[in-house]
């Protein structure tokens, strides 16, 4: 009997065994312990999930140099701002500027010389390394307002680059060029805001000297000489207690606004600048008499007065002289020089 029983005990139980198996299914207990090894070896290999998420916020905000390249043309579509035509921001005074990068300085050059698909030619030489008049190749803020409208050798330009380039125009020009230390950098970064050729920057020069209380014979008012019936939207109050006309910063803004305002009208500089002079009404009954929008062929033909026919070279010589004060040593100076 006792031979026996343990055999049959042994049968007893893996039918047993068996029986719950089929029943139940396998015991769990090693599967556990292969999916808790094997999630250990993947938590070892890998960063948790909140780790992985961050990674990917930081790469979206700032991708690689590679991806970034792979932005800008994606199906030939530009994506980077500055090649979208938003242009770098500029720093004025007496420190350099941050050079802008390749995809901007043509964009910047063309739209600070205000002249694309329009008559005037910027000129070439030195102006064509600093199209825009605020910085050489470099990057440092050039001290002169670069001229970059084309100066045609007429005679009147002859005669008045002979004229400020003589000893007494030359010591004439440097008195002037002082007296708006304290606006300087104020004008030439509100032409680079508005789009204006930099040069314009001159214009004052043969205005009013840049005196804040020159007065025309006509009443024309402040540095750049506002009539009083000309003041009309553009800001500038005059009453009992004031008249901003004498106000360089406000005046500033609204001249450049006005000269910007006849070049888009009328599409070419000269007849800007000769608009500012005798009047935007004038400058087109000379263009409809004439059946021409050509500046100089207006001057020639006599359809503007003899004060306008003047301005433009008068202006153009001496914007060419100031621009080259470092040739002629002209000393602008760091302070502001009232006239007396």
């Amino acid at each position: 009997m006792e031979r026996h029983s343990l055999p049959r005990a042994r049968a007893l139980s893996i039918l047993l065994a068996v029986a719950c198996i089929l029943a139940f299914g396998p015991l769990p207990v090693r599967a556990s312990v292969k999916d808790d090894a094997t999630n250990g070896e993947q938590q070892a290999a890998t960063p948790d999930s909140s780790a992985n998420t961050a990674k990917t916020s930081d790469a979206a905000k700032a991708p690689d140099a590679a991806n970034a390249n792979d932005a800008k043309t994606v199906n030939g579509a530009t994506t980077d701002t500055a090649a979208d035509g938003a242009k770098p921001a500029k720093k004025w005074g007496k420190h350099a500027k941050k050079a802008p990068d390749a995809d901007t300085a043509d964009t910047s050059a063309t739209s600070a010389n205000g002249t694309t698909a329009k008559s005037n030619t910027p000129v070439t030489g030195d102006a064509a390394t600093d199209q825009d008049g605020l910085g050489d190749e470099n990057g440092t803020l050039s001290p002169f307002p670069a001229v970059t409208l084309e100066i045609p050798d007429t005679p009147l330009v002859q005669k008045y680059r002979a004229m400020y380039t003589s000893p007494d125009g030359l010591k004439y020009l440097q008195s002037i060029i002082k007296r708006p230390a304290l606006y300087r950098d104020f004008i030439r970064a509100e032409m680079a805001r508005q789009e204006v050729p930099e040069c314009l920057f001159y214009l004052p020069v043969i205005e009013s000297g840049f005196s804040q209380n020159a007065v025309s014979r006509s009443g024309a008012t402040g540095v750049w000489q506002f009539m009083r019936n000309s003041v009309s939207g553009y800001g500038i109050r005059i009453n009992d207690w004031m008249d901003e006309r004498r106000d360089p910063w406000i005046t500033s803004q609204a001249a450049i606004r006005k000269l910007k305002e006849n070049y888009d009208y009328l599409g070419d500089w000269y007849l800007a600048l000769a608009a500012y002079n005798c009047g935007l009404g004038a400058t087109k009954r000379a263009m409809a008499k004439a059946g021409s929008s050509d500046y100089w062929y207006l001057c020639d033909h006599g359809f503007f007065k003899r004060e306008t026919v003047h301005y433009v070279p008068k202006f153009l010589a001496i914007a060419e002289i100031l621009s080259k004060s470092d040739e002629y040593g002209i000393d602008w100076g760091d302070s502001p020089v009232q006239p007396s």
